[in-house]
Protein backbone atom coordinates (compact mmCIF):
# COMPACT_ATOMS: atom_id res chain seq x y z
CA UNK A 1 0.00 0.00 0.00
CA UNK A 2 2.75 2.36 0.87
CA UNK A 3 4.81 1.87 -2.12
CA UNK A 4 1.75 2.47 -4.24
CA UNK A 5 1.05 5.56 -2.54
CA UNK A 6 4.64 6.60 -3.00
CA UNK A 7 4.50 5.70 -6.89
CA UNK A 8 1.14 7.64 -7.51
CA UNK A 9 2.66 10.61 -5.43
CA UNK A 10 5.68 10.61 -8.04
CA UNK A 11 2.99 10.20 -10.91
CA UNK A 12 1.10 13.42 -9.56
CA UNK A 13 3.77 15.44 -9.31
CA UNK A 14 5.48 14.30 -12.69
CA UNK A 15 2.11 14.78 -14.80
CA UNK A 16 1.37 18.31 -12.89
CA UNK A 17 4.22 19.57 -14.93
CA UNK A 18 3.51 18.43 -18.11
CA UNK A 19 2.11 21.19 -20.52
CA UNK A 20 -0.12 18.85 -22.89
CA UNK A 21 -2.56 18.17 -19.94
CA UNK A 22 -5.33 17.37 -22.34
CA UNK A 23 -3.48 14.73 -24.24
CA UNK A 24 -2.98 13.35 -20.71
CA UNK A 25 -6.71 13.49 -19.91
CA UNK A 26 -8.00 12.21 -23.08
CA UNK A 27 -5.43 9.87 -23.39
CA UNK A 28 -6.61 8.35 -20.07
CA UNK A 29 -10.11 8.77 -20.80
CA UNK A 30 -9.40 6.80 -24.41
CA UNK A 31 -7.85 4.18 -22.78
CA UNK A 32 -11.03 3.63 -20.52
CA UNK A 33 -12.94 3.68 -24.23
CA UNK A 34 -10.55 0.70 -25.43
CA UNK A 35 -11.49 -1.35 -22.45
CA UNK A 36 -14.74 -0.99 -22.17
CA UNK A 37 -14.94 -2.05 -26.16
CA UNK A 38 -13.36 -5.19 -25.02
CA UNK A 39 -15.73 -5.70 -22.08
CA UNK A 40 -18.84 -4.99 -24.28
CA UNK A 41 -17.07 -8.14 -26.54
CA UNK A 42 -17.12 -10.33 -23.56
CA UNK A 43 -20.95 -9.25 -22.60
CA UNK A 44 -21.90 -9.99 -26.37
CA UNK A 45 -20.03 -13.69 -26.61
CA UNK A 46 -21.75 -14.87 -23.18
CA UNK A 47 -25.19 -13.71 -24.66
CA UNK A 48 -24.43 -15.66 -27.50
CA UNK A 49 -23.06 -18.84 -25.65
CA UNK A 50 -26.46 -18.45 -23.80
CA UNK A 51 -28.57 -18.22 -26.74
CA UNK A 52 -26.50 -21.75 -27.76
CA UNK A 53 -27.72 -23.62 -24.97
CA UNK A 54 -30.87 -22.03 -24.56
CA UNK A 55 -32.28 -21.22 -27.72
CA UNK A 56 -35.50 -19.63 -28.09
CA UNK A 57 -35.11 -18.10 -24.30
CA UNK A 58 -33.88 -14.61 -25.02
CA UNK A 59 -34.11 -13.34 -21.56
CA UNK A 60 -31.11 -15.56 -19.33
CA UNK A 61 -32.73 -16.83 -16.43
CA UNK A 62 -28.53 -16.11 -14.53
CA UNK A 63 -27.46 -12.86 -14.13
CA UNK A 64 -24.01 -12.45 -16.52
CA UNK A 65 -21.24 -10.86 -14.27
CA UNK A 66 -18.64 -8.95 -15.94
CA UNK A 67 -15.01 -10.48 -16.09
CA UNK A 68 -13.04 -8.67 -13.33
CA UNK A 69 -16.16 -7.62 -11.52
CA UNK A 70 -14.91 -5.00 -8.50
CA UNK A 71 -11.76 -4.38 -10.50
CA UNK A 72 -13.00 -3.19 -13.51
CA UNK A 73 -15.84 -1.60 -11.77
CA UNK A 74 -14.30 0.85 -9.99
CA UNK A 75 -12.01 1.98 -13.19
CA UNK A 76 -15.34 2.44 -15.29
CA UNK A 77 -16.34 4.54 -11.97
CA UNK A 78 -13.75 6.78 -12.83
CA UNK A 79 -13.93 7.54 -16.49
CA UNK A 80 -17.95 7.56 -15.84
CA UNK A 81 -17.37 10.66 -13.33
CA UNK A 82 -15.51 12.45 -15.82
CA UNK A 83 -17.22 11.48 -18.51
CA UNK A 84 -20.48 13.04 -17.55
CA UNK A 85 -19.15 16.20 -16.17
CA UNK A 86 -17.91 16.50 -19.99
CA UNK A 87 -21.19 15.56 -21.22
CA UNK A 88 -22.91 18.78 -18.54
CA UNK A 89 -20.94 21.16 -20.24
CA UNK A 90 -20.49 20.18 -23.65
CA UNK A 91 -20.93 23.13 -25.62
CA UNK A 92 -21.60 21.48 -28.65
CA UNK A 93 -24.32 18.92 -29.61
CA UNK A 94 -22.16 16.26 -31.09
CA UNK A 95 -19.43 16.19 -27.85
CA UNK A 96 -22.51 16.15 -25.54
CA UNK A 97 -24.01 13.10 -27.52
CA UNK A 98 -20.44 11.36 -27.59
CA UNK A 99 -19.51 11.90 -24.10
CA UNK A 100 -23.06 11.07 -23.20
CA UNK A 101 -22.60 7.30 -24.86
CA UNK A 102 -19.67 6.98 -22.83
CA UNK A 103 -20.84 7.41 -19.67
CA UNK A 104 -23.97 5.63 -20.48
CA UNK A 105 -21.65 2.23 -21.69
CA UNK A 106 -19.45 2.79 -18.01
CA UNK A 107 -22.92 3.18 -16.00
CA UNK A 108 -24.11 -0.29 -17.89
CA UNK A 109 -21.23 -1.89 -17.82
CA UNK A 110 -21.24 -1.15 -14.05
CA UNK A 111 -24.05 -2.91 -13.66
CA UNK A 112 -23.29 -5.92 -15.20
CA UNK A 113 -20.21 -6.01 -12.95
CA UNK A 114 -22.52 -6.70 -10.07
CA UNK A 115 -20.18 -5.03 -7.70
CA UNK A 116 -22.38 -3.48 -4.87
CA UNK A 117 -19.52 -1.57 -3.34
CA UNK A 118 -19.19 0.02 -6.90
CA UNK A 119 -22.61 0.89 -6.95
CA UNK A 120 -22.20 2.85 -3.24
CA UNK A 121 -19.26 4.38 -4.73
CA UNK A 122 -21.24 5.63 -8.28
CA UNK A 123 -24.22 6.65 -5.99
CA UNK A 124 -21.75 9.00 -3.54
CA UNK A 125 -19.94 10.41 -6.51
CA UNK A 126 -22.69 11.58 -8.32
CA UNK A 127 -23.69 13.06 -5.14
CA UNK A 128 -20.44 15.32 -5.32
CA UNK A 129 -20.94 16.09 -8.96
CA UNK A 130 -24.71 17.44 -8.23
CA UNK A 131 -23.46 19.56 -4.89
CA UNK A 132 -20.41 21.07 -7.02
CA UNK A 133 -22.48 22.18 -9.39
CA UNK A 134 -25.07 23.46 -7.16
CA UNK A 135 -21.94 25.61 -5.07
CA UNK A 136 -19.77 26.45 -8.04
CA UNK A 137 -22.02 26.37 -10.74
CA UNK A 138 -25.73 27.33 -9.83
CA UNK A 139 -26.35 29.73 -13.29
CA UNK A 140 -26.33 25.56 -14.94
CA UNK A 141 -29.06 24.35 -12.39
CA UNK A 142 -31.15 27.92 -12.75
CA UNK A 143 -30.74 27.03 -16.70
CA UNK A 144 -32.18 23.89 -16.48
CA UNK A 145 -35.22 24.96 -14.39
CA UNK A 146 -36.38 27.75 -16.69
CA UNK A 147 -35.75 24.98 -19.57
CA UNK A 148 -37.48 22.42 -17.66
CA UNK A 149 -40.72 24.90 -16.77
CA UNK A 150 -40.90 26.61 -20.53
CA UNK A 151 -40.73 23.05 -22.06
CA UNK A 152 -43.38 20.29 -22.09
CA UNK A 153 -40.15 17.75 -23.81
CA UNK A 154 -38.21 18.73 -21.10
CA UNK A 155 -41.06 17.89 -18.26
CA UNK A 156 -41.38 14.50 -20.57
CA UNK A 157 -37.69 13.85 -20.65
CA UNK A 158 -38.13 14.83 -16.39
CA UNK A 159 -40.71 11.69 -16.06
CA UNK A 160 -39.19 9.26 -18.58
CA UNK A 161 -35.95 9.76 -16.21
CA UNK A 162 -37.96 9.28 -13.13
CA UNK A 163 -39.48 5.74 -15.03
CA UNK A 164 -35.87 4.90 -15.93
CA UNK A 165 -34.58 5.56 -12.31
CA UNK A 166 -37.05 3.09 -10.91
CA UNK A 167 -36.41 0.04 -13.37
CA UNK A 168 -32.69 0.63 -12.66
CA UNK A 169 -33.24 0.19 -9.24
CA UNK A 170 -35.40 -2.87 -10.14
CA UNK A 171 -32.77 -4.24 -12.53
CA UNK A 172 -30.08 -3.06 -9.58
CA UNK A 173 -31.82 -5.33 -7.25
CA UNK A 174 -31.78 -8.57 -9.15
CA UNK A 175 -28.47 -7.96 -10.24
CA UNK A 176 -27.48 -7.78 -6.77
CA UNK A 177 -28.59 -11.72 -6.21
CA UNK A 178 -25.60 -13.04 -8.25
CA UNK A 179 -24.82 -16.65 -7.00
CA UNK A 180 -21.14 -15.55 -6.36
CA UNK A 181 -22.88 -12.71 -3.94
CA UNK A 182 -23.18 -13.11 0.25
CA UNK A 183 -25.28 -11.43 1.99
CA UNK A 184 -24.73 -7.85 1.62
CA UNK A 185 -24.28 -7.04 5.42
CA UNK A 186 -21.87 -9.91 5.86
CA UNK A 187 -19.99 -10.03 3.09
CA UNK A 188 -16.97 -8.65 4.42
CA UNK A 189 -17.38 -10.16 7.94
CA UNK A 190 -14.71 -12.67 7.31
CA UNK A 191 -12.31 -10.49 6.12
CA UNK A 192 -12.49 -7.17 8.61
CA UNK A 193 -12.11 -8.93 12.08
CA UNK A 194 -8.70 -10.69 10.95
CA UNK A 195 -7.62 -7.11 9.82
CA UNK A 196 -8.77 -5.59 12.92
CA UNK A 197 -6.84 -8.24 15.01
CA UNK A 198 -4.12 -8.01 13.38
CA UNK A 199 -4.04 -4.08 13.99
CA UNK A 200 -4.30 -4.60 17.95
CA UNK A 201 -1.71 -6.45 17.86
CA UNK A 202 0.73 -3.40 16.55
CA UNK A 203 -1.45 -0.47 16.52
CA UNK A 204 1.13 2.23 16.42
CA UNK A 205 3.47 0.87 13.72
CA UNK A 206 1.42 -2.37 12.08
CA UNK A 207 3.30 -5.55 11.12
CA UNK A 208 4.50 -4.04 7.53
CA UNK A 209 3.63 -4.33 3.89
CA UNK A 210 2.04 -7.70 2.54
CA UNK A 211 1.35 -9.04 6.29
CA UNK A 212 -2.03 -10.07 6.58
CA UNK A 213 -2.10 -12.92 4.52
CA UNK A 214 0.24 -14.46 7.17
CA UNK A 215 -3.05 -13.22 9.85
CA UNK A 216 -5.76 -15.19 7.74
CA UNK A 217 -3.53 -18.24 8.07
CA UNK A 218 -3.16 -18.16 11.34
CA UNK A 219 -7.50 -17.80 11.31
CA UNK A 220 -8.24 -20.02 8.67
CA UNK A 221 -7.53 -23.58 7.14
CA UNK A 222 -6.18 -23.48 3.84
CA UNK A 223 -7.10 -25.36 2.35
CA UNK A 224 -10.68 -25.69 2.23
CA UNK A 225 -10.78 -22.09 2.64
CA UNK A 226 -8.85 -19.60 -0.13
CA UNK A 227 -5.79 -17.54 0.58
CA UNK A 228 -6.43 -13.77 0.56
CA UNK A 229 -4.27 -11.07 0.35
CA UNK A 230 -5.98 -8.22 1.42
CA UNK A 231 -8.82 -7.31 4.19
CA UNK A 232 -11.15 -5.70 1.13
CA UNK A 233 -10.84 -2.78 3.17
CA UNK A 234 -7.90 -0.48 1.90
CA UNK A 235 -8.28 1.77 5.09
CA UNK A 236 -7.61 -1.61 7.29
CA UNK A 237 -4.74 -2.68 5.02
CA UNK A 238 -3.21 0.79 5.75
CA UNK A 239 -3.97 -0.17 9.89
CA UNK A 240 -2.35 -4.08 9.66
CA UNK A 241 0.73 -2.53 7.12
CA UNK A 242 1.49 0.83 8.94
CA UNK A 243 -0.16 0.78 12.21
CA UNK A 244 -1.96 4.74 13.10
CA UNK A 245 1.41 6.22 11.99
CA UNK A 246 0.70 5.06 8.33
CA UNK A 247 -3.16 6.19 9.00
CA UNK A 248 -2.44 9.81 10.06
CA UNK A 249 -0.22 9.70 6.85
CA UNK A 250 -3.14 9.01 4.76
CA UNK A 251 -5.42 11.40 6.22
CA UNK A 252 -2.86 14.07 5.68
CA UNK A 253 -2.40 13.13 1.90
CA UNK A 254 -6.00 13.31 1.10
CA UNK A 255 -6.36 16.41 3.45
CA UNK A 256 -3.93 18.01 0.93
CA UNK A 257 -5.50 16.90 -2.18
CA UNK A 258 -9.39 17.54 -1.02
CA UNK A 259 -7.80 21.26 -0.10
CA UNK A 260 -6.09 21.79 -3.65
CA UNK A 261 -9.32 20.15 -5.04
CA UNK A 262 -11.72 22.83 -3.28
CA UNK A 263 -9.18 25.68 -4.35
CA UNK A 264 -9.00 24.54 -7.69
CA UNK A 265 -12.85 24.33 -8.51
CA UNK A 266 -13.07 27.62 -6.95
CA UNK A 267 -10.69 29.41 -9.56
CA UNK A 268 -11.57 26.81 -12.45
CA UNK A 269 -13.01 28.38 -15.68
CA UNK A 270 -12.16 25.92 -18.76
CA UNK A 271 -11.02 23.22 -16.84
CA UNK A 272 -13.71 23.02 -14.52
CA UNK A 273 -15.04 19.70 -15.68
CA UNK A 274 -12.28 18.32 -15.16
CA UNK A 275 -11.37 19.02 -11.82
CA UNK A 276 -15.54 18.51 -10.66
CA UNK A 277 -14.95 14.61 -12.22
CA UNK A 278 -12.03 14.53 -10.13
CA UNK A 279 -13.84 15.47 -7.21
CA UNK A 280 -16.57 12.74 -7.80
CA UNK A 281 -13.82 10.46 -9.14
CA UNK A 282 -11.49 10.34 -5.89
CA UNK A 283 -14.47 10.83 -3.46
CA UNK A 284 -16.01 7.29 -5.58
CA UNK A 285 -12.34 5.34 -5.10
CA UNK A 286 -12.49 6.20 -1.52
CA UNK A 287 -16.17 5.08 -0.63
CA UNK A 288 -15.32 1.79 -2.97
CA UNK A 289 -11.99 1.33 -1.36
CA UNK A 290 -14.23 0.71 2.46
CA UNK A 291 -15.49 -3.10 0.05
CA UNK A 292 -11.99 -3.41 -1.70
CA UNK A 293 -8.54 -3.10 -1.94
CA UNK A 294 -8.62 -0.31 -4.93
CA UNK A 295 -4.58 0.47 -3.88
CA UNK A 296 -3.59 -3.40 -5.66
CA UNK A 297 -5.62 -2.39 -8.44
CA UNK A 298 -2.45 0.21 -10.49
CA UNK A 299 -4.80 0.49 -13.56
CA UNK A 300 -7.48 2.54 -11.17
CA UNK A 301 -5.03 4.30 -8.80
CA UNK A 302 -2.60 5.00 -11.18
CA UNK A 303 -5.00 6.22 -13.79
CA UNK A 304 -6.69 8.48 -10.79
CA UNK A 305 -3.18 9.76 -9.92
CA UNK A 306 -2.36 11.12 -13.50
CA UNK A 307 -5.71 12.59 -13.48
CA UNK A 308 -5.28 14.31 -10.24
CA UNK A 309 -1.43 15.88 -11.35
CA UNK A 310 -3.21 16.49 -14.57
CA UNK A 311 -5.27 19.04 -13.09
CA UNK A 312 -2.93 21.21 -10.66
CA UNK A 313 -1.77 24.36 -11.79
CA UNK A 314 1.64 23.94 -13.24
CA UNK A 315 4.44 24.67 -10.79
CA UNK A 316 6.31 28.15 -11.49
CA UNK A 317 10.41 28.41 -12.21
CA UNK A 318 10.72 30.37 -8.61
CA UNK A 319 9.95 26.63 -7.03
CA UNK A 320 11.08 24.17 -9.81
CA UNK A 321 14.24 23.10 -7.64
CA UNK A 322 12.07 22.48 -4.68
CA UNK A 323 9.88 20.31 -7.08
CA UNK A 324 12.23 18.53 -8.69
CA UNK A 325 13.68 17.54 -5.07
CA UNK A 326 10.51 15.88 -4.34
CA UNK A 327 9.98 14.37 -7.51
CA UNK A 328 13.48 12.70 -6.73
CA UNK A 329 12.69 11.75 -3.01
CA UNK A 330 9.76 10.56 -3.92
CA UNK A 331 11.56 8.37 -6.78
CA UNK A 332 14.23 6.90 -4.07
CA UNK A 333 10.83 5.58 -1.83
CA UNK A 334 9.72 3.81 -4.53
CA UNK A 335 13.17 2.35 -5.42
CA UNK A 336 13.59 1.48 -1.76
CA UNK A 337 10.01 0.07 -2.11
CA UNK A 338 10.71 -2.21 -5.21
CA UNK A 339 12.78 -4.50 -2.46
CA UNK A 340 10.07 -4.81 0.30
CA UNK A 341 7.97 -6.96 -1.92
CA UNK A 342 10.95 -9.38 -2.78
CA UNK A 343 11.57 -9.66 0.52
CA UNK A 344 7.74 -10.31 1.58
CA UNK A 345 6.09 -12.02 -0.86
CA UNK A 346 6.31 -15.37 0.59
CA UNK A 347 3.79 -14.17 3.34
CA UNK A 348 1.63 -13.34 0.78
CA UNK A 349 2.24 -16.62 -1.12
CA UNK A 350 1.25 -18.19 2.58
CA UNK A 351 5.00 -20.00 2.80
Amino acid sequence: ALWTIGAGIVIILISANFNRKDEIRLAVMAIGGLLMLWSWADTINWYLQWLRVSPGIWFPSIPFRLNGSNNIAAYLNLLMMFGVCQMVFANLVWKRAAWGAYSLSAFLLIYLSSSRGAWVAAAVGFAVLVLGILYYRPQVWKTWWKSLQASAWSKAGLAGLVLLGASLAALYLQQSRHPTHGPALSSRSEFWPVAWKAFLQSPLLGHGLNTYPSFWLETYSCPPQEVFLHAHNQYLDVLVSAGLIGLFALIFLLAKVFFTLRSELSRAEGEFPWVLGLAGALCAYLVHGVFDGLYRMPFVSFSLALMLGATLQPVTLSSRFYQTFKVAFCGLVVLAGLSVPCVLQPLSDGI
